[in-house]
Protein backbone atom coordinates (compact mmCIF):
# COMPACT_ATOMS: atom_id res chain seq x y z
CA UNK A 1 0.00 0.00 0.00
CA UNK A 2 1.38 3.61 -0.88
CA UNK A 3 2.17 5.57 1.78
CA UNK A 4 0.17 8.75 2.93
CA UNK A 5 2.96 11.49 2.95
CA UNK A 6 0.96 13.77 5.15
CA UNK A 7 -0.08 10.84 7.57
CA UNK A 8 3.48 10.26 7.81
CA UNK A 9 4.13 14.13 8.78
CA UNK A 10 1.37 14.11 11.05
CA UNK A 11 2.60 11.32 12.78
CA UNK A 12 6.22 13.07 13.02
CA UNK A 13 4.75 16.38 14.26
CA UNK A 14 2.77 14.23 17.19
CA UNK A 15 6.52 12.18 18.31
CA UNK A 16 7.92 16.36 18.04
CA UNK A 17 5.56 17.32 20.50
CA UNK A 18 5.04 14.33 22.70
CA UNK A 19 8.27 14.52 23.71
CA UNK A 20 8.11 17.98 25.18
CA UNK A 21 5.55 16.34 27.20
CA UNK A 22 6.87 13.50 28.37
CA UNK A 23 10.00 14.93 29.02
CA UNK A 24 9.59 16.63 32.51
CA UNK A 25 8.18 13.16 33.82
CA UNK A 26 11.24 10.85 32.76
CA UNK A 27 13.50 13.63 34.06
CA UNK A 28 11.69 14.07 37.25
CA UNK A 29 11.69 17.90 36.75
CA UNK A 30 9.13 18.64 39.83
CA UNK A 31 7.44 22.26 39.84
CA UNK A 32 8.51 24.45 42.47
CA UNK A 33 6.15 26.57 44.51
CA UNK A 34 4.27 29.73 42.72
CA UNK A 35 3.59 30.04 39.61
CA UNK A 36 6.08 28.97 36.46
CA UNK A 37 5.29 30.72 33.12
CA UNK A 38 6.35 27.98 30.99
CA UNK A 39 4.83 24.88 32.45
CA UNK A 40 1.61 26.58 32.39
CA UNK A 41 2.45 27.90 28.67
CA UNK A 42 3.64 24.28 27.68
CA UNK A 43 0.18 22.69 29.59
CA UNK A 44 -2.06 25.37 27.42
CA UNK A 45 -0.17 24.12 23.95
CA UNK A 46 1.24 20.99 24.25
CA UNK A 47 -0.22 18.56 27.21
CA UNK A 48 -2.39 16.53 25.71
CA UNK A 49 -2.56 18.57 22.51
CA UNK A 50 -0.32 15.74 20.14
CA UNK A 51 -1.58 12.78 22.33
CA UNK A 52 -5.14 12.77 20.69
CA UNK A 53 -3.47 13.35 17.18
CA UNK A 54 -1.02 10.22 17.89
CA UNK A 55 -3.80 7.94 19.01
CA UNK A 56 -6.05 8.84 16.12
CA UNK A 57 -3.36 8.45 13.66
CA UNK A 58 -2.61 4.73 15.57
CA UNK A 59 -6.29 3.78 14.88
CA UNK A 60 -5.96 4.85 11.13
CA UNK A 61 -2.59 3.00 10.70
CA UNK A 62 -4.61 -0.07 12.38
CA UNK A 63 -7.59 -0.09 9.95
CA UNK A 64 -5.16 0.23 6.12
CA UNK A 65 -3.37 -2.57 7.33
CA UNK A 66 -6.33 -4.15 7.87
CA UNK A 67 -7.90 -2.84 4.34
CA UNK A 68 -4.47 -3.74 2.50
CA UNK A 69 -4.66 -7.53 3.87
CA UNK A 70 -8.16 -7.47 2.74
CA UNK A 71 -6.92 -6.63 -0.65
CA UNK A 72 -4.41 -9.18 -0.73
CA UNK A 73 -6.89 -11.52 0.53
CA UNK A 74 -5.32 -12.21 3.52
CA UNK A 75 -6.36 -13.46 7.52
CA UNK A 76 -6.17 -10.79 9.09
CA UNK A 77 -7.64 -10.54 12.57
CA UNK A 78 -5.00 -13.09 13.48
CA UNK A 79 -2.37 -10.99 12.45
CA UNK A 80 -3.56 -7.78 13.93
CA UNK A 81 -3.95 -9.76 17.29
CA UNK A 82 -0.18 -10.23 17.08
CA UNK A 83 0.48 -6.96 16.12
CA UNK A 84 -1.38 -5.94 19.26
CA UNK A 85 0.27 -8.41 21.69
CA UNK A 86 3.63 -7.52 20.67
CA UNK A 87 2.48 -3.76 21.29
CA UNK A 88 1.25 -5.22 24.62
CA UNK A 89 4.67 -7.00 25.87
CA UNK A 90 6.64 -3.36 24.52
CA UNK A 91 4.11 -0.88 26.23
CA UNK A 92 4.28 -2.99 29.71
CA UNK A 93 8.75 -3.08 29.34
CA UNK A 94 7.94 0.56 28.35
CA UNK A 95 6.23 1.54 31.92
CA UNK A 96 9.09 0.15 33.69
CA UNK A 97 11.12 3.22 32.38
CA UNK A 98 8.00 6.00 31.55
CA UNK A 99 4.74 5.21 33.75
CA UNK A 100 1.92 6.66 32.03
CA UNK A 101 3.25 6.25 28.23
CA UNK A 102 1.39 5.65 25.43
CA UNK A 103 1.76 1.70 24.39
CA UNK A 104 0.19 -0.20 26.69
CA UNK A 105 -3.47 1.47 26.85
CA UNK A 106 -3.00 1.70 22.99
CA UNK A 107 -2.59 -2.19 23.02
CA UNK A 108 -5.23 -2.73 25.91
CA UNK A 109 -8.26 -0.82 24.04
CA UNK A 110 -6.59 -2.33 20.76
CA UNK A 111 -8.03 -5.59 22.02
CA UNK A 112 -10.88 -3.95 23.56
CA UNK A 113 -12.05 -1.96 21.11
CA UNK A 114 -10.14 -1.93 17.68
CA UNK A 115 -10.26 -6.16 17.38
CA UNK A 116 -14.23 -5.99 18.17
CA UNK A 117 -14.74 -3.63 15.27
CA UNK A 118 -13.02 -5.43 13.08
CA UNK A 119 -16.63 -7.26 12.64
CA UNK A 120 -19.05 -3.78 12.70
CA UNK A 121 -19.45 -2.12 9.38
CA UNK A 122 -17.24 1.00 8.91
CA UNK A 123 -19.65 3.78 9.74
CA UNK A 124 -20.67 1.84 12.83
CA UNK A 125 -16.93 2.18 13.93
CA UNK A 126 -16.63 5.12 13.40
CA UNK A 127 -19.53 6.60 15.09
CA UNK A 128 -18.78 4.14 18.18
CA UNK A 129 -15.41 6.08 18.20
CA UNK A 130 -16.79 9.33 17.92
CA UNK A 131 -19.04 8.48 21.02
CA UNK A 132 -16.31 6.55 22.89
CA UNK A 133 -14.38 9.71 22.34
CA UNK A 134 -17.19 12.18 23.94
CA UNK A 135 -17.28 9.99 26.79
CA UNK A 136 -13.94 10.53 26.92
CA UNK A 137 -14.05 14.03 27.29
CA UNK A 138 -16.24 13.83 29.92
CA UNK A 139 -13.96 11.49 32.30
CA UNK A 140 -11.46 14.38 31.84
CA UNK A 141 -9.44 13.37 29.05
CA UNK A 142 -6.13 11.65 29.32
CA UNK A 143 -6.18 7.89 28.92
CA UNK A 144 -9.81 7.89 28.93
CA UNK A 145 -9.58 9.25 25.37
CA UNK A 146 -7.37 6.00 23.84
CA UNK A 147 -10.39 4.00 23.09
CA UNK A 148 -12.40 6.65 21.27
CA UNK A 149 -9.66 8.28 18.92
CA UNK A 150 -8.95 4.85 18.09
CA UNK A 151 -11.88 3.55 17.19
CA UNK A 152 -12.86 6.84 15.22
CA UNK A 153 -9.04 6.65 13.14
CA UNK A 154 -9.99 3.11 12.42
CA UNK A 155 -13.32 4.05 11.10
CA UNK A 156 -11.86 6.65 8.94
CA UNK A 157 -9.41 4.35 7.34
CA UNK A 158 -12.01 1.87 6.63
CA UNK A 159 -14.52 4.20 5.04
CA UNK A 160 -11.73 5.37 2.79
CA UNK A 161 -10.74 9.30 4.16
CA UNK A 162 -7.83 8.36 5.33
CA UNK A 163 -6.21 9.98 1.69
CA UNK A 164 -8.37 13.09 2.67
CA UNK A 165 -5.57 14.17 4.99
CA UNK A 166 -3.48 14.63 1.97
CA UNK A 167 -5.36 17.68 0.80
CA UNK A 168 -5.30 18.57 -2.86
CA UNK A 169 -5.87 22.33 -2.26
CA UNK A 170 -5.12 24.48 0.94
CA UNK A 171 -8.37 25.83 1.25
CA UNK A 172 -10.24 23.14 2.88
CA UNK A 173 -7.95 22.58 5.73
CA UNK A 174 -7.05 26.07 6.70
CA UNK A 175 -11.22 26.76 7.17
CA UNK A 176 -10.77 23.72 9.84
CA UNK A 177 -7.69 25.10 11.67
CA UNK A 178 -8.98 28.89 11.74
CA UNK A 179 -12.97 27.07 12.93
CA UNK A 180 -10.87 24.67 15.28
CA UNK A 181 -8.98 27.43 16.64
CA UNK A 182 -11.34 30.12 17.09
CA UNK A 183 -13.34 27.35 19.07
CA UNK A 184 -10.24 26.86 21.36
CA UNK A 185 -9.68 30.37 21.82
CA UNK A 186 -11.83 31.08 24.72
CA UNK A 187 -11.21 27.71 26.40
CA UNK A 188 -7.50 28.58 26.24
CA UNK A 189 -8.36 31.87 27.78
CA UNK A 190 -10.44 30.53 30.81
CA UNK A 191 -7.74 27.68 31.39
CA UNK A 192 -5.06 30.64 31.65
CA UNK A 193 -6.95 32.06 34.09
CA UNK A 194 -7.16 28.86 36.54
CA UNK A 195 -3.77 26.29 35.41
CA UNK A 196 -5.73 23.95 38.18
CA UNK A 197 -7.64 22.57 34.79
CA UNK A 198 -4.95 21.97 32.68
CA UNK A 199 -4.29 18.65 32.22
CA UNK A 200 -6.94 16.31 33.27
CA UNK A 201 -10.40 18.08 33.42
CA UNK A 202 -13.10 18.16 30.43
CA UNK A 203 -12.59 21.54 29.14
CA UNK A 204 -8.70 20.69 29.09
CA UNK A 205 -9.53 17.47 26.66
CA UNK A 206 -11.82 19.78 24.79
CA UNK A 207 -9.22 22.33 24.17
CA UNK A 208 -7.14 19.91 23.34
CA UNK A 209 -8.99 17.98 20.39
CA UNK A 210 -9.83 21.32 19.33
CA UNK A 211 -5.72 22.16 19.07
CA UNK A 212 -4.81 19.09 18.11
CA UNK A 213 -6.98 19.36 14.91
CA UNK A 214 -5.66 23.23 14.70
CA UNK A 215 -2.35 21.24 14.03
CA UNK A 216 -3.13 18.65 12.45
CA UNK A 217 -5.22 21.20 9.76
CA UNK A 218 -2.45 23.32 9.69
CA UNK A 219 0.10 20.71 8.47
CA UNK A 220 -2.53 19.03 5.65
CA UNK A 221 -2.80 22.85 4.43
CA UNK A 222 0.77 23.48 4.44
CA UNK A 223 1.26 20.09 2.39
CA UNK A 224 -0.90 21.33 -0.26
CA UNK A 225 1.32 23.87 -0.84
CA UNK A 226 5.18 24.83 -2.05
CA UNK A 227 5.57 23.91 1.62
CA UNK A 228 5.01 20.10 1.50
CA UNK A 229 8.38 19.02 0.53
CA UNK A 230 9.93 21.53 3.82
CA UNK A 231 7.10 19.87 5.99
CA UNK A 232 7.66 16.37 4.61
CA UNK A 233 11.30 16.93 5.42
CA UNK A 234 11.03 17.91 8.76
CA UNK A 235 8.46 15.70 9.93
CA UNK A 236 8.00 12.74 7.56
CA UNK A 237 11.28 10.83 8.55
CA UNK A 238 10.50 10.96 12.48
CA UNK A 239 6.80 9.43 11.42
CA UNK A 240 7.90 6.72 9.47
CA UNK A 241 10.01 5.32 11.98
CA UNK A 242 7.21 6.29 15.14
CA UNK A 243 7.76 3.31 17.19
CA UNK A 244 11.54 3.07 17.36
CA UNK A 245 11.39 7.08 17.89
CA UNK A 246 9.02 7.19 20.52
CA UNK A 247 11.04 4.64 22.50
CA UNK A 248 14.06 6.01 21.34
CA UNK A 249 13.38 9.27 23.26
CA UNK A 250 13.04 7.85 26.40
CA UNK A 251 16.63 6.23 25.84
CA UNK A 252 17.58 9.75 24.94
CA UNK A 253 16.07 11.20 27.58
CA UNK A 254 17.12 8.69 30.28
CA UNK A 255 20.97 8.99 28.81
CA UNK A 256 20.83 12.61 29.67
CA UNK A 257 19.19 12.62 33.29
CA UNK A 258 22.59 12.69 35.34
CA UNK A 259 23.71 15.71 33.37
CA UNK A 260 20.47 17.94 33.21
CA UNK A 261 20.93 19.21 37.04
CA UNK A 262 24.53 20.71 35.98
CA UNK A 263 23.05 22.14 32.49
CA UNK A 264 20.78 24.26 34.63
CA UNK A 265 17.59 22.07 33.86
CA UNK A 266 14.95 21.91 36.37
CA UNK A 267 11.36 22.62 37.24
CA UNK A 268 11.22 26.06 37.35
CA UNK A 269 10.26 28.25 34.07
CA UNK A 270 14.16 29.09 32.87
CA UNK A 271 15.00 25.38 33.81
CA UNK A 272 12.16 24.30 31.59
CA UNK A 273 13.46 26.25 28.90
CA UNK A 274 16.62 24.64 29.29
CA UNK A 275 14.77 21.28 28.67
CA UNK A 276 13.04 22.50 25.58
CA UNK A 277 16.27 23.57 24.26
CA UNK A 278 17.88 20.58 25.13
CA UNK A 279 14.61 18.14 23.67
CA UNK A 280 15.41 20.41 20.68
CA UNK A 281 18.87 18.56 20.37
CA UNK A 282 17.32 15.46 20.62
CA UNK A 283 15.24 15.71 17.92
CA UNK A 284 17.94 17.13 15.55
CA UNK A 285 19.46 13.71 16.34
CA UNK A 286 16.79 11.62 15.88
CA UNK A 287 15.87 13.39 12.24
CA UNK A 288 19.72 12.45 10.82
CA UNK A 289 19.59 9.16 12.00
CA UNK A 290 15.84 8.26 10.72
CA UNK A 291 16.95 9.97 7.47
CA UNK A 292 20.14 7.82 7.54
CA UNK A 293 18.69 4.55 8.78
CA UNK A 294 15.71 5.29 6.31
CA UNK A 295 18.15 5.92 3.07
CA UNK A 296 20.25 2.83 4.35
CA UNK A 297 17.22 0.19 5.01
CA UNK A 298 13.81 1.45 4.50
CA UNK A 299 11.57 0.72 7.49
CA UNK A 300 12.88 1.26 11.23
CA UNK A 301 13.97 -1.30 13.11
CA UNK A 302 11.39 -1.61 15.32
CA UNK A 303 9.05 -1.06 12.83
CA UNK A 304 10.48 -3.89 10.69
CA UNK A 305 10.66 -6.28 13.88
CA UNK A 306 6.56 -5.18 14.27
CA UNK A 307 5.84 -6.16 10.58
CA UNK A 308 6.91 -9.60 11.03
CA UNK A 309 6.00 -10.74 14.03
CA UNK A 310 2.70 -9.43 12.39
CA UNK A 311 2.99 -11.43 9.45
CA UNK A 312 5.87 -13.23 10.06
CA UNK A 313 7.54 -11.93 7.26
CA UNK A 314 8.93 -8.11 6.46
CA UNK A 315 7.00 -8.08 3.65
CA UNK A 316 4.24 -9.97 3.47
CA UNK A 317 2.87 -12.10 0.25
CA UNK A 318 -0.58 -12.71 -0.98
CA UNK A 319 -2.09 -15.91 0.83
CA UNK A 320 -5.36 -17.44 1.15
CA UNK A 321 -7.65 -16.45 3.82
CA UNK A 322 -10.00 -18.50 5.52
CA UNK A 323 -13.53 -18.33 4.18
CA UNK A 324 -14.72 -16.15 8.27
CA UNK A 325 -12.03 -13.72 7.51
CA UNK A 326 -12.42 -13.10 3.80
CA UNK A 327 -14.41 -9.50 3.55
CA UNK A 328 -13.96 -8.49 -0.55
CA UNK A 329 -14.83 -5.03 0.10
CA UNK A 330 -14.64 -2.72 2.58
CA UNK A 331 -17.39 -3.01 4.81
CA UNK A 332 -19.00 0.68 4.65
Amino acid sequence: MKRIATLDSLRGLAICGILAVNAPTVLRLDAPPGANATRELLGLAVQERFFPLFSLLFGISFGLIELGARRREQPFRAALARRLGFLLLLGGAHQLLQPGEALLPYALAGFLVLLPGTWAPSWVAALGGVALTVTGVVMGGGTALVPGLLLAGYGIARLGWASRFDAPSPWVPLGVAAAAGAAASPLLVSLAGDPVKLGFSTSSAVAGLLLATTYAALVSAAMATPLRRVVAGVFEPFGRLALTNYLGATLLLLATKPFVAGWGIDGSSAGLVRMLAMCAGLLVVQWVASRLWIARFGQGPLERLWRWITWYSPTPAPSNVAKDDRVLQPTT
